[in-house]
């Protein structure tokens, strides 16, 4: 049991156990899908020559962490390089953040007796909503950054198809609907850390001073949270 003034993530508030039974069986039939279509490219790169990957491994660890995560060769271009760079730091760091989600409530919490703790709680939880709020929202700045420069500044060398900008559309929403849920549950319960998450703690101070009621706020919050977590699934 966690103390009433110590931070801590409440996965599932507001949500009713058929959601929760409907998310866990999605999860059940995307992971299985992902899984034949990784077997399917690992059988494809089989049939590749062999070739030593863990030769010159000091070398290959740097470039991974200087091209592969700092975006250095990326960042070489401004406009395209800090806008890919956004939506790459802004999606790892949102994918990390559901990760941890993941284990600290079907793993640790789950533990047997005695060894089971909440992980996402006190300080780490602190630091782990700003930076979710945070990257968050340089996710969303690239995806603008993104349409804008396939959509209005078009340059030569950049195709602006249909299906290029519905993905791109389909991210936006997919992370402003995070931000929506957030934004009711921290409006409905007003934790004394809700600041912690600032963008959704913003939002939720703005949909209170436009009149909407307890109520209003929790049918918002879980009418969101079934869009959000369907087109998460459709991605």
């Amino acid at each position: 049991m966690t103390p009433a003034d110590v931070p801590f993530r409440d996965t599932f508030w507001n949500i009713p156990g058929w959601a929760q039974f409907l998310l866990y069986a999605l999860s059940v039939v995307a992971i299985g899908v992902f899984a034949l279509g990784l077997w399917t490219r690992i059988a494809l790169w089989r049939e590749g020559k062999p070739e030593d990957r863990f030769d010159r491994l000091p070398e290959r660890f740097g470039v991974l962490i200087r091209h592969g995560l700092l975006q250095a060769r990326t960042l070489s271009q401004r406009y395209p390089g800090v806008m890919h760079a956004l939506v790459f730091w802004g999606f790892g760091v949102l994918f990390l953040g559901t990760v941890l989600a993941t284990v600290d409530y079907d793993i640790t919490l789950r533990l047997p007796s005695g060894l089971a703790f909440k992980l996402l709680r006190g300080p780490f939880y602190l630091a782990y909503e700003l930076a979710l709020d945070l990257f968050g929202l340089f996710f969303v700045l690239g995806l603008g950054l993104a349409l804008y420069r396939r959509f209005v500044l078009r340059p030569a060398r950049v195709d602006a198809t249909p299906g290029f900008a519905a993905l791109l559309a389909l991210l936006l929403v997919i992370n402003l609907s995070g931000f929506v849920v957030e934004a009711c549950r921290l409006a409905v319960v007003r934790p004394w850390w809700g600041p912690w998450s600032p963008a959704g703690w913003a939002l939720g101070r703005t949909l209170v001073a436009l009149g909407m009621t307890e109520p209003a706020l929790r049918a918002l919050h879980l009418g969101t949270w079934l869009f959000h977590f369907v087109i998460s699934f459709a991605f």
